[in-house]
């Protein structure tokens, strides 16, 4: 596993309300999304508790300082790192495969393909919840971060997942 650079290991180490990582996957470039939906998302994490790291493929405007944008992030040490408390992602098998080895809860946005049905089994299993990148996104998303980081039945149902999975 690749160590986080010594900035963002700072960061993380430092976020005493903990960490949600948010990524596309490599298939998704952040630099199709319209401004109006990446301000969007980056008006609901700034109204969280939380630091957020988002993989992003360009650089973007009025970042909140909760908010650190990442060009490359190395997903497992992320993940693994203990403040590390929810995993907003499309779904894609090799991230949710790292979700549930870490015993990270995960957020799901899935966009196509193998990816609803992914996301689909983390939420029967109750690790995770689903919610679809829309027009009412904003709504959606933060109501579902919240509930994910207060209640910890998601952390506890992802950890245990974790020890079956080892």
């Amino acid at each position: 596993m690749e160590p986080l650079p010594n900035a963002l290991k700072q960061r993380m180490d430092e976020s005493k309300e903990g960490v949600i990582f948010f990524s596309l996957g490599s298939i998704v470039n952040t630099q199709t999304i319209s401004e109006e939906f990446k301000n969007n998302l980056l008006q609901v994490f700034a109204s969280l508790k939380q630091t957020v790291i988002w993989k992003m493929d360009a650089r973007t405007k009025n970042v909140p300082k909760n908010v650190i944008p990442v060009k490359w992030a190395p997903q497992q040490s992320i993940l693994a790192h203990p403040n590390t408390v929810l995993f907003i992602t499309h779904g894609g098998l090799l991230s949710i495969n790292e979700a549930i080895h870490f015993g990270v809860p995960v957020l799901g946005t899935p966009l196509f393909g193998d990816q609803f049905m992914n996301i689909g089994k983390l939420v029967q299993k109750g690790m995770a919840k689903s919610v679809r990148l829309s027009s009412d996104l904003q709504l959606h998303l933060k109501n579902a971060i919240v509930e994910m980081v207060s209640n910890s039945s998601y952390r506890l149902r992802a950890q245990e997942l974790s020890e079956i999975y080892h």
